[in-house]
């Protein structure tokens, strides 16, 4: 079965991707040998162990694109990343 085709990345959404996810990455690779061992709940641990709502989001958004391309390159089972939601920001409130 052929993959779906998609229009590429740019290099600098690539970059942007890598530079986004490498902490997760380097948490991760401390103590697991693949991606097929993550779960569900290792994405939500590193995602609440980032800095910034922008950061996780970012890195969610980078996850969730890394993730998708492995299963459809049948490097993993399943996807860690379709069932992980970021709350909204306690900061954000709704105008009167």
């Amino acid at each position: 079965m052929a993959a779906k085709r998609v229009r590429p990345r740019t290099w600098e959404t690539v970059m942007e991707y890598l530079r986004s996810v490498s902490p997760v990455l380097t948490l991760w690779s401390h103590t697991h040998d693949h991606l097929r061992e993550i779960t569900p709940d290792h994405v939500r641990e590193a995602l609440a162990s980032l800095p910034s709502s922008s950061a996780r989001t970012q890195a969610l958004i980078s996850l969730r694109s890394l993730f998708r391309h492995l299963r459809a390159q049948r490097l993993i089972f399943k996807n860690p990343t379709l069932a992980s939601h970021l709350a909204p920001s306690a900061f954000l409130r709704s105008c009167p």
